[in-house]
This record gives C-alpha cells, sequence and structure tokens, in this order.
C-alpha cells in the first residue's frame, strides 16, 4: 500500500503544476482527489504494518530549512550588513 501511496504522490507533483496552468475545476478536482486518496492508502498501510505514524522522513534537512528561515527573520547589525 505504501508504494501506491508513493506513486500517486509523484503522480501529484508532476501533474499539478500542468493543472494549476488551466482554468477548469477538473484539473484542481483531480489533484485534490488524489491527494485525499494517496492519503488514505499511506495511513491504512502504516496503521497494518504497524509502523509509527509520527515518523518524519527528511527530519534533518526540515530542520534545516526552519533554521534557515528562523535566521533570516533575526535583523541583523549594520556592521555585518556592511561586511556581507
Amino acid at each position: 500500500m505504501l508504494s501506491v501511496s508513493h506513486k500517486l504522490f509523484i503522480f501529484v507533483l508532476a501533474f499539478a503544476p500542468l493543472a494549476f496552468g488551466t482554468v477548469e475545476q477538473w484539473s484542481l478536482m483531480t489533484v485534490e482527489v488524489v491527494v485525499a486518496i494517496s492519503l488514505l492508502l499511506c495511513l491504512f498501510g502504516l496503521k497494518s504494518s504497524g509502523d509509527s505514524l509520527l515518523k518524519v522522513p527528511g527530519l534533518i534537512p526540515l530542520i534545516g530549512i526552519i533554521c534557515l528561515i528562523i535566521f533570516q527573520m533575526i535583523p541583523l547589525p549594520p556592521t555585518i550588513l556592511k561586511l556581507i
């Protein structure tokens, strides 16, 4: 089940930019339905295999991005800005 949900997520990643370029309602609906089905399959696969739902893939890059965002929010002193 997990491999099917991962393949559906990849499909959404490839299809969503094309779908949001159109103005039809079916394209948005297709993305929403495929994401919902993929989420349900992923949750069902995790429940049936007994894996933890809270295991986050790619936690270290996510923490790195959050640290970068926080660093960009902090105002720097003028002397450091002159060096940059």
